[in-house]
C-alpha cells in the first residue's frame, strides 16, 4: 500500500482524535407560549349543552385542558401541541342557585355560567290587594326575589293598567298600577306576578 503524504497523514491522525459534533436542539420556555380560545367560553341555559372552542397557538406550544367543576366535562381535546380543539359539556343545573366555573387550557382560563332553574325560584307581594273607589285610583306591589330569578306581570281584565315594571325584570323590585274610574256595578281583578296574585277590587258608582 502506498503511504500517505506527510501532511495528510498528520490531518488524518488529528482527525481521529477531535470530538464529534453533534447538533443542540433546545425547547423554548413554555411560560412563553400563549393560547388563544375562541369563543372565550359560554353561558348556558339550566337544561345544559356543549361548546367546542378552537385553540390557536405555536406548534411548538404543547397544552393540557381541564374544567373547574364536576358538572364541566371535557368531551374532547384533552392536550395537544400546537392549534387544535377542546370540547365540552354542561350537566343540567337541578340546584336552586346558578353557578359559575371554567375551562383552561394551557394557561388560558375561560368562564363558564349557568342559571337556575327558573322552578327553583319564590316570589312573595306585598301587599296582597287594594280596594279603590269608583273614581279610581292606583298603587305599587314590592315584589321579592332572589337575584337571578325573573318574573312576569299580567292582568286578568282590561282595566287594570300596569304603568311601570313591566315583565322580564330579575330580582326584586316594584311594579306600579293603575284604574280608571268605574261607571257600572263593583268589579274585581287580579295582578299576577309570577303566580302570585294581587287582588284589586273596585266600587261601582
Amino acid at each position: 500500500m502506498r503511504a500517505l503524504p506527510g501532511w495528510l497523514a498528520r490531518w488524518v491522525c488529528l482527525a481521529q482524535h477531535l470530538p464529534l459534533v453533534q447538533p443542540v436542539t433546545q425547547l423554548r420556555d413554555p411560560a412563553t407560549c400563549r393560547y388563544t380560545l375562541n369563543p372565550s367560553g359560554g353561558a348556558f341555559a339550566y337544561t345544559g349543552g356543549a361548546l367546542s372552542m378552537s385553540v390557536a397557538t405555536d406548534s411548538d406550544c404543547s397544552w393540557t385542558s381541564s374544567a373547574s367543576a364536576p358538572w364541566i366535562a371535557i368531551t374532547s381535546g384533552t392536550g395537544g401541541s400546537g392549534n387544535g380543539s377542546v370540547a365540552f359539556s354542561v350537566a343540567a343545573n337541578s340546584g336552586g342557585l346558578a353557578r359559575s366555573g371554567s375551562v383552561t387550557v394551557g394557561f388560558t382560563t375561560v368562564s363558564v355560567t349557568q342559571v337556575r332553574d327558573p322552578a327553583t325560584c319564590r316570589y312573595s307581594i306585598d301587599p296582597a290587594g287594594a280596594s279603590l273607589p269608583s273614581g279610581g285610583g292606583g298603587g305599587s306591589i314590592t315584589v321579592s326575589t332572589a337575584s337571578d330569578c325573573r318574573w312576569a306581570v299580567s292582568v286578568t281584565s282590561s282595566w287594570l293598567v300596569i304603568t311601570s315594571g313591566s315583565s322580564g325584570a330579575f330580582g326584586s323590585g316594584s311594579i306600579s298600577w293603575s284604574a280608571g274610574s268605574n261607571t257600572g256595578p263593583p268589579r274585581t281583578a287580579e295582578i299576577l306576578v309570577s303566580g302570585q296574585s294581587f287582588e284589586v277590587t273596585q266600587a261601582g258608582s
